[in-house]
């Protein structure tokens, strides 16, 4: 379970990284996602 999770966070901070450089609004949804979570 732990691995599996810290694959997830590594996937989803790139993701976030790739966003940074397009578009920043979108990464505030991302935030706000999170928050959700």
């Amino acid at each position: 379970m732990g691995s599996s999770l810290k694959l997830l966070y590594h996937c989803f901070f790139r993701y976030v990284a790739i966003i940074m450089n397009c578009d920043v609004s979108i990464l505030y949804q991302a935030a706000y996602f999170s928050r959700l979570v």
